[in-house]
């Protein structure tokens, strides 16, 4: 029940976002903000949205005959071939360059190339997938579309809920240095005054060089981008893993599932 419910509130919101991003690129199109040609990545954000909400299907129709208590037939891949392998690849090159193609020649290229750019989503995700997991044991369909599905939405989430509540920590730290230190707080004002008057992105940079060449600053951002967000990532992407723990039969149904969340 609780899997039933998860994929279709994620189904929900997904397709939700996904129509607020048309409707909006829309209204801004009637309004003269957006060209038709501008309205793109908007509307390719919401297909990505579509295509993942399609993909938590089979996990809702599985955990519906499971409710039912139906059979659920095993889940199996036979190992990847690579012959299969280099006619995925070549497949894909080929939409990738038929798409930027289209894109950079015709105006409304970016329109017919939506089959391609979403095969060209969907081809190296199966690639991955398929090397990591085939020719191992999953379990039932149920599990297997449980683990891709948390890690395409659940690991997501929770790994944007662990960013934004580091930086709220570094947020109240720096809120409590200034509170101790009000000489820095009428820097930082001004630092404000100055960026909201940047006309152009070289004026911008000019304000902000005192921050960003400063060793601290340089140091926590470093600190941020290449150590605590990938941490934080990778470990909530295998979201599957951790949940079944010990109910895993082995360690390489372990690393399938993981291979799987990871594709998510």
């Amino acid at each position: 029940a609780l899997l039933l419910g998860y994929s279709l509130l994620s189904m929900l919101v997904l397709l939700g976002r996904g129509i607020l991003l048309v409707v909006q690129a829309l209204i801004a199109w009637r309004r003269a903000e957006l060209t038709f040609s501008g309205m793109a990545p908007s509307v390719l954000d919401a297909l990505s949205m579509l295509v993942c909400a399609a993909l938590l299907f089979p996990l809702a129709l599985a955990s519906l005959r499971h409710l039912q208590g139906k059979s659920l037939p095993p889940a199996a891949l036979p190992p990847v071939r690579i012959r299969t392998l280099l006619l995925m690849s070549a497949l894909w090159l080929i939409l990738f360059a038929a798409a930027s193609l289209l894109t950079l020649l015709l105006d409304l290229g970016w329109l017919f190339s939506i089959p391609a750019f979403l095969l060209a989503m969907l081809i190296p995700v199966g690639i991955l997938a398929w090397i990591a997991a085939g020719g191992i044991a999953w379990g039932s369909r149920r599990r297997l579309w449980a683990a891709f599905s948390l890690g395409m939405t659940g690991g997501t989430l929770l790994s944007l809920i662990a960013e934004y509540a580091l930086v709220a920590v570094v947020v109240v730290l720096g809120a409590l240095v200034l509170a101790v230190r009000p000489d820095l707080l009428n820097g930082l004002l001004e630092l404000q005054q100055q960026v909201q008057n940047a006309g152009d992105m070289e004026e911008l940079l000019t304000a902000l060089a005192p921050v960003l060449t400063r060793p601290w600053v340089f140091l926590l951002v470093l600190a941020f981008a290449s150590l605590f967000a990938p941490l934080i990532e990778e470990a909530a992407k295998p979201l599957a893993v951790w949940i079944l723990g010990r109910r895993l039969h082995d360690p390489a149904e372990g690393f399938a599932l993981g291979a799987l969340s990871g594709a998510g």
